[in-house]
């Protein structure tokens, strides 16, 4: 999911146990930072840092700064136990170009 209005790309657990299970996280990461939320609530997560993530295609990112908590947003979505990422505008202004085409519902990314 793309969230324009958060400044940190957050994923949930799920995620997180992917990413553990392909060794993809850089070592020595792992600090808990705290997420604030638009309405002054405070969540907390654990930062990490990917090797590298693709998506959308030929779109990859490398040592991309992730933050992994199991946010009510994925609740709702219905994605606790399905690995999502909700893409922040930190790793948004790390793309050349992102061109969102709500009409198709569909996203291109160029890294």
């Amino acid at each position: 999911f793309i969230d324009s209005g958060s400044q940190v790309t957050v994923g949930n657990s799920a995620l997180q146990r992917a990413v553990n299970t392909r060794k993809l996280a850089v070592a020595g990461a792992g600090r808990i930072v705290p997420i604030y939320s638009v309405t002054s609530q405070v969540a907390y997560g654990q930062y990490e840092v990917l090797r590298e993530l693709s998506f959308g295609g030929d779109a990859k990112l490398r040592n991309l700064p992730v933050v992994f908590s199991d946010l009510h947003t994925f609740d709702l979505w219905g994605l606790s136990d399905t690995p999502a990422l909700l893409i922040g505008a930190d790793t948004l202004s790390a793309l050349s170009q992102v061109t969102l085409d709500f009409g198709r519902h569909e996203v291109v990314f160029n890294a």
